[in-house]
């Protein structure tokens, strides 16, 4: 266990403009250190009527959050999903250590 107020954070926004996830990106966390809390904000995720209106569907939410773990190459093991709540167009990921 840490000790309080040592935890070192970082956040990021990422505007996909409605576009699928890529299968690999090194580019998604942008990092060189090693935050043990890491937040992700997607803009614009899905911006289907069927979205807008009712949506059950994640699979963009998870090809995102694949796409993210894939970007963390070897530290990926390092990391866990604590929360990620979704809102229209909105899709935020937070990954602890």
């Amino acid at each position: 266990m840490m000790p309080a107020g040592s935890a070192q954070s970082e956040a990021q926004s990422i505007n996909v403009q409605g576009s699928t996830a890529p299968s690999t990106s090194s580019t998604l966390v942008a990092s060189d250190d090693d935050p043990d809390i890491l937040v992700l904000g997607f803009q614009e995720l899905d911006l289907s009527t069927e979205a807008l209106l009712y949506s059950t569907n994640t699979a963009r939410e998870d090809a995102w959050c694949s796409a993210v773990f894939a970007g963390l190459g070897e530290k990926r093991s390092q990391y866990v999903k604590v929360r990620y709540p979704r809102n229209f167009g909105l899709f935020y990921l937070a990954l602890a250590s």
